[in-house]
């Protein structure tokens, strides 16, 4: 984010700084996507499962910020960056733990070897999160707002219920 933020402007300094809490988060989100994708898990547990899916995101959401706080100071911009880095990064990383599973029963050729159809895209999912959410910062909007609309995406995203198996 600091290169960027040296060659490219604010504009690329926020896309950078929302996939890079993305990535962090999603880096930190294993049992995030094992409660959110197993409504089997999530119904063994004596938890409702919004307060699961609250517990497992804490993770997620510290390893965001210290990633955007580091490149937020590296980069000389607002502290309140890191903080809306990190809730449009553990948004996105809510999304994609939710994510859709590839379909494993048919298999496509590919220069790897077979791979499950959907596969590919499996991975992709929450980017459409990062990107919708970051849309007020991307405009440049007031801190409160940039930071605000991340935090509904969340409550949002912490009211679904688990996937069921395919």
């Amino acid at each position: 984010m600091w290169v960027v933020s040296l060659l490219y402007g604010r504009v690329l300094a926020v896309a950078a700084t929302a996939l890079l809490g993305w990535a962090a988060a999603g880096a930190a989100a294993s049992g995030l996507r094992a409660v959110s994708r197993s409504a089997a898990l999530a119904r063994s547990l004596p938890f409702p499962t919004s307060d699961l899916v609250s517990a497992h995101a804490v993770l997620p959401l510290a390893s965001a910020f210290v990633a955007t706080a580091v490149a937020t100071v590296l980069s000389g911009r607002p502290a309140w960056w890191a903080v809306a880095g990190a809730l449009v990064g553990t948004a996105g990383a809510m999304r994609t733990a939710r994510g859709r599973s590839p379909v494993r029963r048919l298999q496509a050729a590919s220069p790897v070897g077979a791979l499950p159809v959907g596969a590919i895209l499996s991975y992709l999912v929450g980017v459409d999160v990062v990107a919708l959410v970051s849309v007020p910062w991307l405009a440049g909007a007031d801190p409160a707002l940039a930071a605000g609309v991340p935090l509904l995406a969340l409550a949002v995203l912490r009211s679904l219920r688990p996937r069921r198996a395919d």
